[in-house]
């Protein structure tokens, strides 16, 4: 084992080695090495800093957006159109189609006109009536259209989605959609052709307590306030049914669903052509009954007609009815077809066996 002293004395060459080493370095460099150290540190430094400074002024933006999207927010408030559509007045025995803007202005359209919004909520009848979308759009605007017995018309909205509307059917609807869905109101019988977008569902409530949600898609509604019996027909893509119960389910094309009191009923498989044919003008007929073809034409001319005879409600009709035709044209028309009569008391219509 070394001694003490020879641990000291190696201690001591060791020392004065590194120090000879140290003098070799040319004080000039060293002054450059230290300046080179002092900037690197200085560098760190302020990165630390404006990384602070930035992240400051981001948190603070991010909540000033917050706040701001928050007052924005707050001050547009959800509306239920089912509640809107009850405060509205009930239509007046008309024989045009009103368009309401708002309050006291009002609109008459010809029959098969269209009805075109712009994505900032202008609107033109025909190309022919502009009316400007207002300045202030922190409040969504709500329009209505109404088309009585025996007409239709087109409508396209704010977000190119286009709706044939029929006979006796009230539509109201916003002059430019906001927020995270797009919501209509439906008292009456629509055909959708739905603007398709991933992230923005189209939703229609209606007045029996139901309501159909899709993405983008095409398909029938017939929803008459005073009717006991819905129904939605698919013609295109997929759409979710949900009733009363928030029972909900999946319609593929050509799937039929109608929705009572109870909620929703059996699916079946129909040819959707035949139920959207009245917006070319007729109804398409394979074998329906006498009774579901008379129960459509008191819809649609909101008349009354009395089959007499409980056999004839049975009755297999097919063919093809064209609803410019007035009522006694399609009658007339029909007792051509099958063996019966009709008479005409006022506004009512009484159907008998021929003899």
């Amino acid at each position: 084992m070394s001694s003490l002293k020879d641990k000291k004395d190696f201690i001591s060459r060791f020392l004065k080695y590194i120090k000879e080493k140290e003098k070799r370095i040319p004080y000039p460099e060293k002054l450059e090495n230290w300046f080179a150290v002092e900037k690197e540190a200085k560098s760190k430094i302020r990165r630390r800093m404006l990384n602070r400074v930035y992240l400051a002024v981001t948190v603070s933006a991010a909540l000033l957006a917050g706040v701001v999207f928050y007052l924005r927010h707050d001050s547009v408030k959800k509306v239920d159109l089912k509640d809107l559509a009850a405060t509205m007045a009930v239509e007046a025995a008309s024989d045009q189609i009103m368009l309401h803007i708002s309050s006291g202005k009002s609109i008459a359209i010809k029959d098969s006109s269209t009805v075109n919004y712009s994505e900032a909520g202008n609107v033109a009848v025909d190309d022919q009536i502009n009316v400007e979308s207002p300045e202030q759009d922190d409040n969504t605007e709500y329009h209505k259209i109404f088309v009585p017995q025996g007409k239709r018309t087109i409508l396209i909205l704010a977000d190119n989605s286009k709706i044939w509307v029929n006979s006796r059917t009230k539509v109201i609807y916003p002059h430019r959609f906001t927020g995270k869905t797009r919501e209509i109101y439906v008292d009456g019988e629509i055909y959708c052709e739905i603007s398709h977008h991933e992230k923005w569902p189209f939703i229609v409530k209606t007045p029996n307590n139901f309501e159909v949600e899709v993405l983008g898609t095409s398909f029938n509604i017939c929803t008459y306030g005073e009717q006991a019996v819905s129904s939605v027909v698919l013609a295109e893509g997929r759409v979710s049914v949900t009733d009363k119960n928030h029972k909900k389910t999946w319609l593929l094309p050509n799937q039929l669903i109608n929705i009572d009191s109870e909620g929703l009923g059996a699916k079946r498989i129909v040819d959707a052509s035949d139920y959207i044919s009245w917006t070319k003008g007729f109804l398409n007929i394979h074998s329906e009954t006498l009774e579901s073809v008379i129960q459509r034409l008191e819809m649609y001319f909101n008349i009354k007609i009395n089959i007499e005879s409980q056999s004839l409600k049975t009755v297999k009709i097919s063919g093809k009815m064209v609803l410019m035709d007035s009522p006694d044209e399609i009658l007339s028309g029909l007792s051509n077809l099958i063996p019966i009569s009709y008479t005409k008391n006022n506004n009512a219509y009484v159907i008998e066996a021929k003899r």
